[in-house]
């Protein structure tokens, strides 16, 4: 019975090796299997883009883009979902526990079973100064056309979120059906996806120290 169990969990994680290597989020940033699911945000991220996939339309992904700043330092997007209809600027979280907040809060909680809390950055604003340095960016395109998704696991449980603006979801991954409702309520062929894909994908994939430097520019910040 032992070796019938082992053979059922191996040919499990065979069928999601060989799907993982036809993903798109195989193709959009070459990380191995082993290390995407192994790591909690790029896991996140991929179950994120296989969702993506899966919605009717003309659109492009893009994953993990060092946009940069006017002061020279970057801010990283997880994923940007190009639609016909609109830009998604996704903010990814794979939290478990309970998850409180409100727009206007600087620090949002999350709540364990074992009544443990852990104060994190809003979310919402973290999305907000993505999606300005991207504007900025993608100029030509009207600021209506942008839409912030901030998108938490399945695990977690979103118990009491209070938002104000318009073009903000805060959602499960499992709920990300949502966006065919707000493509609905847009008209197509508004978005040139090929050339906003063409013009934002160099910041895909970039040198390993542009990474470092966001990464020592993050540490500095929040040191000081």
């Amino acid at each position: 019975m032992g070796i019938i169990f082992i053979c059922f969990l191996l040919s499990i994680q065979y069928v999601r090796y060989v799907g993982y290597e036809k993903s798109e989020y195989k193709q959009l940033t070459g990380t191995s299997f082993g290390k995407t699911f192994f790591n909690k945000r790029l896991y996140g991220e991929y179950l994120i883009v296989k969702e993506l996939q899966k919605l009717p339309g003309k659109h492009k992904t893009l994953v993990n883009l060092y946009i940069p700043k006017p002061n020279g330092d970057t801010t990283e997007i997880d994923v940007i979902f190009i639609h016909e209809s609109m830009i998604y600027v996704i903010e990814s979280k794979n939290y478990s526990g309970w998850i409180y907040g409100r727009e206007r809060d600087y620090k949002w909680t999350q709540v364990f079973q074992n009544k443990k809390k852990y104060k994190f950055y809003n979310p919402i604003k973290q999305n907000r100064s993505h999606i300005q340095h991207l504007q900025r960016l993608l100029s030509s395109v009207d600021e209506k056309f942008f839409y912030s998704l901030i998108v938490f696991s399945n695990r977690c449980t979103l118990k009491s979120i209070d938002i104000e603006s318009e073009c903000i979801e805060v959602i499960n991954r499992n709920r990300l059906h949502v966006v065919r409702k707000i493509n609905a309520l847009h008209r197509p062929d508004a978005i040139p996806v090929n050339l906003i894909y063409n013009k934002l994908l160099p910041y895909t994939n970039v040198e390993e120290q542009v990474k470092e430097k966001h990464m020592n520019d993050l540490r500095k910040k929040h040191s000081s």
